[in-house]
C-alpha cells in the first residue's frame, strides 16, 4: 500500500459493475464474529467481516464448516444480493449471469469434506490495542452423511426440513470428483494454525477461550461480559492532536456500561486527531489498529508509518469517541487505591470518584504526502488518502464525511498541520487523492466534491480571481435558466481542480453532477408552471425534458468517450457495438448521478 509518487489514481468506475462485498457470505467469513467493545453490553450485535482471503486460504478454515444457523445466514445473504443485483438499473449484468446461491469457497474441498463446524468470536477492546478470541467447535456427527447434512450450492432447507435440489448447474459433482481423485480426509488446522492465521487481522490477544458444545447466544453475551469493559480497555488519551470535534446523536442501544457504574448519554462527543507517522508511539499503535483493515478492505496491507519509501511522508487522521465515567478507585487493606474491576470486590475499605474521560477508536484514514514535480499547473505536494477505515458499528452515520471535510480543510491550509518534526514536507498541498478508491468511498467523495464545486464556484463569488471567473463566465451562465452543456475542456478542468484541490476528473464529476441537479430544478420548474397554468399541452413540457436530457448526454459522453477510449475501442468490431458500450457506461454513471443528488430517475436513459 506504499505509494509512489508516479502511481496514478484509477479513472472513475461507474456504478454497479460488479456485486458489492458483503460481511458474512464466504464460508470463512460465516464463522466469524466480531464484537466491539465500545457498542451495548446487552446482547451482542453479530457482525462479520467482510474479506478473509488474506487471513484464511481460499476463505475456507481448512477442515471446518460453519455452523448450521451461520450456513442458513450466508446463503439467504447471497440470494438476497443476487435478488438485488438482478433487479437494479445495473444494465452491465446479465441476470443469467448472476452468481451462485452461495460463495465459492462453500464448494472448495476443505468446508466440503470438513469434519468440524466452528465459529469464532473476536472481541475488540475499544482501545482497539487488544482482543480476547472464543473458539467454539464441535464434530459433524455423520461424516457418511455430510452431503445431507451440509447446507451448500446445490440445496436448500424447507421448513420441513427437507433438502431440495437447485439446479444442477449449482451441484457439487465437481468438488466431489476432485476430492475422490485425491483424498476426503480432510485434517482440520489446529488451534495453533487458526490463532496464526487470525493474528494478521487481529490486535493483541490477551485472551483465549474454547468449547466443543452447541452455540447459543447467551454463550456469546456472557463471553463478552466476562472479556469487558474494564478502563485499561479505553484510550485515557487520543492519539495525535486534537484538531476539531463534533457530536452526533446516539440511540438508547449505543449506550455503554462501565463496571461499578452506569452511564447514558443522549450525544457522543467525536474527537478528530492528527498524528505523524514519525512521532514517539504513533507507528506501534498503529499497527494494532491497521490490522482490522484485513477484515473490510480487499487489498489492505500493512503499512510503516516511519518509512521514508516513496520520498514522502505519512500522517494518520484518527476519529475517536469520548465517553465519559466515573473512574471508582478503591483503597484496599494494602493503602494503595487501585480501580475497581468487579463490584463485588471485598477488600474495598473507601471509595472515590472522579469524573473523567476515555476514548475508543472510530476509524482513520491514512495520509501520504509526496512532491510532485510535474503536476500542473504548478508543482507542489500531492496528499494521496490511502486507506480510510470507519469500523462497522460507526458507519453510515456520517463519519466519513466528517473525515473527508477534515481532509480537505487541511489541504487548504484551515487546520494547523502541526508540522513540527525535520523529515516533514511544508510546502503548499496542490491536490487531494484517493489510492484505488473502494464504490462506497467513491460514492461519498463524489458527493463532497459536487458540494465543493457548487460552494466554490457558485456560491462564494466574491473569492474567484479574474482567470476563475472568466472560465465559469463559459460554463455557468449568469442567467440561471439557461444551461450551457460546453463539457469542461482538459485546460480549463486543470485549472479549477488545482483552485478545488481535487484532480481532473473530479472536477469533471463534480460538474456533471451540477449540470444534472440544475437541469432537475429546471425541469421541475416547468412542471410548477405546467400546473398552475394551461394543462392540456403536455407535448411541450415532454419536449422540454428530452431536449435537455439530450443535450445533457451528449455532454457527458463527449467525456466518457475519451475516459474509457482503451476498454471501448476493445469492445467489440462494429460502431455499434462500441456505441452500445459507451451507452452502458453513461447510464452507470447516470444512476449514480441521480443516487448522489437523491432524485428520482425519471428521465429517459436511452441512447
Amino acid at each position: 500500500m506504499v505509494p509512489i509518487s508516479s502511481q496514478k489514481e484509477n479513472k472513475h468506475t461507474p456504478a454497479c459493475r460488479e456485486l458489492e462485498p458483503q460481511s458474512g457470505i464466504s464460508c470463512a467469513s460465516a464463522s466469524i464474529r466480531i464484537k466491539y467493545g465500545n457498542h451495548s453490553m446487552g446482547t451482542p450485535e453479530v457482525l462479520k467481516p467482510v474479506y478473509t482471503h488474506q487471513i484464511f486460504e481460499q476463505e475456507v478454515i481448512r477442515g471446518y464448516q460453519p455452523f448450521q444457523s451461520d450456513i442458513l445466514e450466508a446463503q439467504e445473504l447471497s440470494i438476497k444480493q443476487r435478488a438485488s443485483k438482478r433487479n437494479s438499473d445495473c444494465h452491465g449484468l446479465d441476470a443469467q449471469a448472476a452468481p451462485p446461491q452461495q460463495h465459492a469457497s462453500f464448494r472448495h474441498p476443505f468446508a466440503v469434506f470438513a469434519s468440524q463446524r466452528i465459529r469464532i468470536t473476536i472481541v475488540i477492546a475499544p482501545s482497539c490495542k487488544t482482543c480476547s478470541i472464543h473458539i467454539n467447535t464441535m464434530p459433524i456427527p455423520d461424516m457418511r452423511g455430510v452431503e445431507k447434512e451440509t447446507i451448500l450450492v446445490g440445496q436448500k432447507r424447507k421448513k420441513s426440513d427437507e433438502i431440495e435440489e437447485c439446479p444442477a448447474e449449482n451441484s457439487l459433482t465437481g468438488v466431489r470428483s476432485f476430492a475422490n481423485e485425491t483424498s476426503t480426509n480432510v485434517t482440520p488446522m489446529d488451534q495453533k494454525e487458526i490463532l496464526k492465521s487470525l493474528s494478521k487481522a487481529v490486535p493483541k490477544v490477551i485472551s483465549i477461550t474454547s468449547s466443543t458444545s452447541a452455540p447459543d447466544s447467551l454463550d456469546v453475551s456472557t463471553f463478552v461480559s466476562t472479556n469487558l469493559i474494564h478502563p485499561g480497555d479505553y484510550l485515557d488519551s487520543p492519539i495525535g492532536t486534537i484538531i476539531s470535534t463534533y457530536t452526533r446523536d446516539r440511540s438508547a442501544s449505543d449506550d455503554f456500561l462501565l463496571k461499578g457504574n452506569e452511564r447514558s448519554f443522549p450525544l457522543v462527543e467525536y474527537v478528530l486527531t492528527l498524528a505523524d507517522g514519525k512521532a514517539p508511539g504513533i507507528n506501534e499503535y498503529h499497527r494494532h489498529v491497521q490490522k482490522l483493515a484485513l477484515f473490510y478492505i480487499e487489498n489492505a496491507d500493512e503499512v510503516d508509518l516511519t518509512s521514508d519509501q516513496g520520498g514522502g511522508h505519512w500522517k494518520v487522521l484518527y476519529l475517536f469517541a469520548r465517553h465519559h465515567k466515573t473512574d471508582i478507585h478503591v483503597k484496599g487493606k494494602s493503602g494503595k487505591e487501585e480501580p475497581i474491576l468487579d463490584e463485588s470486590n471485598s477488600s474495598i475499605d473507601h471509595v472515590t470518584s472522579e469524573k473523567v474521560s476515555v476514548y475508543s477508536l472510530v476509524g482513520y484514514m491514512t495520509l501520504f504526502t509526496f512532491y510532485s514535480p510535474f503536476k500542473k499547473p504548478k508543482s507542489g505536494n500531492v496528499l494521496r488518502i490511502c486507506q480510510a477505515l470507519i469500523l462497522p458499528p460507526f458507519q453510515r452515520q456520517g463519519h466519513g464525511k466528517a473525515m473527508m471535510s477534515c481532509v480537505y480543510e487541511y489541504a487548504r491550509g484551515k487546520i494547523d498541520k502541526g508540522d513540527n518534526s525535520e523529515s516533514c514536507i511544508h510546502d503548499d498541498i496542490v491536490e487531494v487523492n484517493v489510492e484505488d478508491p473502494a464504490p462506497g468511498f467513491t460514492y461519498m467523495r463524489d458527493s463532497m466534491d459536487y458540494c465543493l464545486f457548487e460552494q466554490l464556484f457558485v456560491v462564494d463569488k466574491e473569492r474567484r480571481t479574474e482567470e476563475i471567473q472568466e472560465i465559469l463566465n463559459q460554463y455557468l451562465p449568469n442567467d440561471e435558466k439557461v444551461l450551457s452543456w460546453k463539457p469542461l475542456t482538459d485546460h480549463h478542468a486543470t485549472i479549477l481542480a488545482a483552485e478545488a484541490k481535487i484532480t481532473k476528473v473530479q472536477i469533471q464529476i463534480a460538474y456533471e453532477i451540477y449540470k444534472l441537479a440544475r437541469m432537475n430544478i429546471m425541469i421541475r420548474e416547468e412542471e410548477m408552471k405546467w400546473k398552475k397554468g394551461d394543462q392540456s399541452d403536455t407535448g411541450s413540457i415532454e419536449d422540454k425534458r428530452s431536449s435537455l436530457f439530450r443535450e445533457y448526454r451528449l455532454m457527458v459522453k463527449k467525456r466518457l468517450n475519451h475516459a474509457y477510449k482503451e476498454e471501448i475501442g476493445a469492445y467489440g468490431s462494429s460502431k455499434a457495438e462500441k456505441q452500445a458500450k459507451l451507452s452502458e457506461i453513461f447510464e452507470d454513471t447516470y444512476h449514480k448521478y441521480y443516487t448522489i443528488l437523491g432524485i428520482q430517475q425519471s428521465l429517459s436513459v436511452s441512447s
